[in-house]
């Protein structure tokens, strides 16, 4: 706003070196080589990153210091003496919340903490380190496994109820963000990260978004609607003209899209805004408490909505940024309509050969007299030429049921008309028996038969009448 020559310093940032990160680390010797290590580290990670490191190597050494005090340095370390015992107790570890009260630390935050231990350890072996340990001290199996969970996305009915409440923001800086995440399937840090000239139009293909450098370092182009360059233009109405800012990564000045008052806006402040659409949506648990969303999950719905639209996996990961197609398949897994066909599939065979009026039908006993009433057993039946066929219903149909009168090369004999009559009549009784029990599949094999015998006994020839025999005179 050209009231300060440079941004003022955000007195909440921490602004401390490695070594003072490490500080709280006693043993001396455990403090060189891993700060060591963090320096180098720093050189090819990104500053959050090593962050992560200095907090978990500084739990390992508090760990050290209080339950394994003889261990000064990296050489004294033994697997079974102080590794194992560290494993154990980082799996049951706890935080204290600000009330006072305590809970277990995340799955995966435990997982990292021994992962950042494992990965400093065998690196600093790798590099060839006089301190390094002489054999390896943690392995993959000692890291914890993580659940493989599905993402969450809204469901539709509190999607259409929430973006209702966001449109009805009265800040624009936290209104505009919310749709703008909806529309595009941006993380939050990528959002906050969009320039000025983020928008590109394109002749004939229309209009693309540059989505910035984010968590996985890498940037894409996205396609977005009209209706969301309206969204750009009105953001851009409202952040009117406001001098660069200075980049945090490569400290270049920038003209940033989401600035407000001078300064770009924060993750927490769109954190913020969800959570007003939320309570003013009226969007509560089944204790009456305002539901959990957070930016992320309308990641998730943009993704899960393409999924349902039926796009492909390569454009979904073009679209999300996504570097694997394991990434992109998590979606996939929610909504798959493979699986969804097979099971229809499935089910209406289920239906066909275990109906309702099927299953009604009393089960015939070993020593019911079937021959009496097989027509009413509720079995897989076959009418043949000289009796019948009966499977009980947990098998499979026969395949092979009436396979000679369905077949090209069987021809009946001519004084075969009776017994053949007799058959059809006992198929076309099936095909009733069949359709009262709901079998589609016996109906039509039934039916078959009936027509093929049917067209048996129209090509035979008429029976003469037999001739009279010539009376003796007396």
């Amino acid at each position: 706003m050209g009231i300060l020559d440079r941004p003022a310093t955000n007195l909440l940032t921490r602004h401390r070196t490695w070594a003072e990160r490490l500080a709280g680390v006693p043993q001396e010797a455990l403090r060189t080589s891993m700060l060591r290590y963090v320096d180098l580290a720093a050189a090819n990670h990104r500053p959050a990153t090593v962050q992560g490191y200095c907090v978990s190597l500084c739990a390992f050494a508090g760990y050290l210091i209080e339950h394994a005090p003889e261990v000064q340095g990296v050489p004294d370390l033994r697997r079974r003496e102080h590794v194992e015992h560290w494993l154990v107790w980082n799996a049951a570890r706890r935080c204290t919340l600000p009330d006072g009260t305590s809970r277990p630390l995340s799955l995966e935050h435990r997982k990292n903490s021994a992962l950042d231990v494992k990965v400093f350890l065998n690196t600093i072996t790798e590099w060839g380190w006089p301190e390094a340990p002489g054999r390896r001290l943690l392995f993959n199996s000692d890291l914890q496994k993580l659940d493989q969970t599905l993402p969450r996305y809204i469901p539709h009915e509190q999607e259409v109820r929430l973006m209702a409440a966001v449109r009805e923001l009265p800040d624009p800086f936290q209104r505009y963000p919310i749709e703008i995440l909806r529309a595009t399937g941006m993380r939050t840090g990528e959002l906050v990260a969009l320039e000025l000239d983020c928008l590109h139009e394109v002749p004939g293909q229309g209009t693309w978004l540059k989505v910035p450098m984010g968590k996985l370092h890498t940037e894409r182009m996205v396609p977005v609607s009209s209706e969301t360059v309206a969204v750009f233009d009105a953001v851009v109405e409202h952040r009117g003209a406001i001098r660069p800012l200075p980049h945090p990564d490569t400290g270049r000045l920038t003209e940033f899209l989401f600035v407000h008052r001078g300064r770009r806006i924060s993750r927490n402040y769109v954190r913020d805004g969800l959570s007003r659409a939320v309570r003013a949506a009226g969007l509560v648990d089944t204790e009456g408490r305002p539901l959990a969303i957070t930016p992320h999950q309308l990641r998730h719905t943009f993704a899960t909505t393409l999924v349902n639209g039926g796009i492909t996996v390569q454009a979904l990961m073009r679209l999300l940024g996504h570097v694997t197609a394991e990434m992109s398949l998590r979606y996939g897994h929610l909504f798959d309509s493979t699986v969804r066909q097979q099971y229809q599939d499935a089910l209406t065979q289920v239906k066909q050969r275990y109906n309702p009026a099927m299953l009604a039908v009393p089960v015939a006993g070993p020593a019911d007299p079937l021959d009496d009433h097989w027509i009413d057993a509720p079995r897989w039946k076959t009418r043949l030429a000289h009796g019948y066929c009966q499977l009980d219903l947990t098998r499979q149909p026969c395949p092979l049921a009436n396979v000679c009168e369905r077949c090209p090369g069987f021809v009946p004999l001519p004084k075969a008309e009776d017994t053949m009559r007799r058959q059809l009549h006992g198929v076309q009784l099936l095909v009733r028996d069949a359709e009262a029990r709901g079998w589609g599949l016996e109906v039509k094999r039934h039916r078959e038969v009936a027509e093929r015998l049917q067209g048996f006994l129209d090509a035979m020839p008429e029976a003469a009448p037999p001739a009279r025999k010539p009376r003796r005179r007396a």
